[in-house]
């Protein structure tokens, strides 16, 4: 057995209050070890191993996610408190937490825990304060240091397949992304905005893009009349959009950066099947017909009538293609370098932005929709 493990089984169960992450619930005294499993994907995979189960929660109970930020300051404030590649990484795992569970595992039961734990995409919190992966190899140690170099951050087979998918595509469009970048989510994970919600946002967009273009072009639209075209823009706006369609003159940077956002409108409409390709971001939308589309539609329950929704893993896939070349453009602006050839960085960033928000990104709205890289 592991020197870890026969340092851990045996004794006391109960986590050390001092090591938590947040409250979790104490085990009683037994034969086995108290593990804390902090798993992404959307439905449990079932516990058919030995276990003593102690708690079990997922996203729908309010207390997770305070317990899951307690977790995230944890990790980040082990050690020295550097921000390294792999507390960053722990970060972003602990933020797509879905399901908690506290159980007792013996000995025996150990490497049938640690299968769960693959499929469950779950990582393992002990009583020392460490953190282990799928594999049973520690990712952090209780000093907060990465222990074990061999160790990973888990991600589920279909996520690591796009992500080599994607690879290829930069490659073959003579581009190269960091192989220690992440996979972006797998299907299991996925909590994909409902076709109402895309269609509802999408509207809004584009109204918020109409202004700002009549603004930059002084021909400025009221919101009155941008309303009698898209009536169903204003309920949908988000703080940020509403405010902009009633100042009056709003700031040059604020105007150009909502008229970049037809290219979340571009995405959107592909999303829903209304737009045949999302092309390579070597070019900018073709604004005309893809406004007229919503505006001859003239509400979102006419879009959705028309719409066939993309399947998870079409949005999956051009989400791991998108974060990669993001990186490749932010990889430039780091060198003070230009924008790799054939590569439009602000339609990366909208495309970021508006696939970030299909797939509930550390579930922000859209106002506050991150594009990490």
């Amino acid at each position: 057995m592991k020197a870890w493990l026969e340092r851990l089984l045996g004794k006391s169960t109960k986590a050390p209050a001092a090591a938590s992450p947040a409250s979790s619930p104490a085990a009683p005294q037994s034969e086995g070890l108290l593990v804390n499993a902090y798993a992404t994907v959307c439905v449990l995979p079932p516990l058919d191993f030995e276990h003593q189960l102690l708690a079990q929660r997922d996203a729908s109970d309010p207390a997770l996610a305070p317990h899951l930020e307690g977790f995230v300051q944890h990790v980040l404030s082990r050690g020295d408190g550097e921000i390294t590649a792999r507390r960053y990484g722990l970060m972003r795992h602990i933020e797509r937490v879905q399901q908690q569970v506290s159980l007792v595992v013996s000995e025996a039961a150990w490497p049938a825990y640690l299968a769960w734990a693959q499929r469950a995409n779950a990582l393992s919190f002990l009583p020392d304060a460490s953190i282990f992966d799928t594999q049973g190899r520690e990712l952090l140690n209780a000093a907060g240091q990465a222990a074990d170099p061999e160790a990973a951050l888990p991600s589920l087979p279909d996520a690591l397949a796009r992500k080599a998918r994607s690879e290829a595509v930069l490659q073959a469009h003579g581009l190269r992304s960091p192989a220690s970048l992440p996979p972006v989510l797998a299907e299991a994970e996925l909590q994909l905005r409902t076709p109402e919600e895309i269609a509802a946002r999408a509207v809004a967009v584009l109204a918020a893009a109409v202004r700002a273009e009549s603004l930059a072009s002084e021909q400025a639209l009221s919101s009155d009349e941008i309303l009698a075209r898209l009536p169903d823009a204003a309920a949908a706006w988000s703080p940020q959009e509403r405010a902009f369609m009633q100042t009056p003159a709003p700031e040059a940077q604020l105007i150009a950066n909502m008229g970049w956002r037809y290219e979340c409108v571009a995405v959107f409409a592909w999303a829903l099947g209304l737009q045949q390709t999302l092309p390579f971001p070597d070019s900018i939308c073709d604004v005309g017909p893809l406004t007229r589309r919503f505006l001859d539609a003239g509400s979102s329950q006419a879009l959705l009538a028309q719409a066939q929704p993309r399947s998870a893993s079409e949005l999956l896939d051009a989400l791991d293609e998108t974060f990669r070349l993001h990186w490749c453009i932010r990889d430039a602006q780091i060198k003070q370098q230009p924008a790799p050839d054939g590569l439009l960085p602000g339609v990366v960033l909208e495309r970021h932005r508006a696939l970030n928000w299909l797939v509930r990104f550390a579930h922000a709205d859209w106002d506050d929709v991150d594009m990490p890289t």
